[in-house]
């Protein structure tokens, strides 16, 4: 893993680990849904916002990994590319 991913990876982890309230790693279904946000150009910015929208989305759904926070990181990154 190249510096610019390791980097991209942190930054994600650290974001949802606080949004979580708990320690730990990534599962590798989440590695591998971060690299391909990555992979896809998804910004990391974009990711975090998603990932915070997807928290407080009213929802009974308890976001407990990444893959809940798919389809609102590609929400943002739609939104963001549709305003450029």
């Amino acid at each position: 893993m190249g510096s610019d991913a390791l980097l991209y990876t942190s930054r994600i982890l650290r974001h949802f680990r606080l949004r979580t309230g708990k320690p730990g790693s990534l599962t590798m279904q989440d590695q591998r849904l971060v690299q391909q946000w990555q992979e896809e150009g998804i910004s990391c910015d974009c990711v975090l916002k998603g990932i915070d929208k997807a928290f407080s989305n009213e929802s009974d759904v308890r976001v407990q990994s990444l893959a809940h926070c798919d389809s609102a990181v590609r929400q943002i990154f739609d939104e963001t590319t549709l305003a450029v």
